[in-house]
């Protein structure tokens, strides 16, 4: 994992690598949020490009639902997820549906890191 803070931006960006279970997810969410929180910034971009999620369809169901009760995420913060261009799209569609359905449609997915960037510079 990676996590930096793009000045020129104002965007945290975490990198997950390899093999990445719920609480990987989760712990990663929050360092995130936290170095966000030193830089005033709400604006987060999760790149998942080459990571390999473990959960199973119930887990990454659940986690979508209790995003925010789970995460130290608030109403406040964008998130762009940007996935492998070669991911399962629908299935990864399927994560954006879920949050939002449950009241939680503070992050979108994205399959190409540009339009993740460009999303969340509009949405400032």
């Amino acid at each position: 994992m990676k996590i930096e803070f793009d000045k020129l931006n104002h965007i945290v960006i975490a990198t997950k690598y390899r093999s990445s279970s719920i609480s990987d997810i989760i712990d990663c969410i929050n360092k995130a949020v936290s170095l966000g929180e030193k830089q005033n910034c709400h604006n987060l971009l999760f790149n998942m490009q080459n990571a390999i999620e473990s959960g199973s369809f119930n887990e990454i169901y659940e986690f979508h639902k209790n995003l925010i009760q789970v995460t130290d995420l608030t109403h406040d913060h964008r998130c762009a997820v940007v996935f492998s261009k070669m991911a399962n799209k629908p299935e990864k569609q399927f994560y954006e549906t879920i949050g939002s359905n449950w009241g939680q449609g503070i992050f979108k997915i994205f399959f190409k890191m540009e339009d993740g960037l460009k999303w969340l510079k509009i949405s400032k």
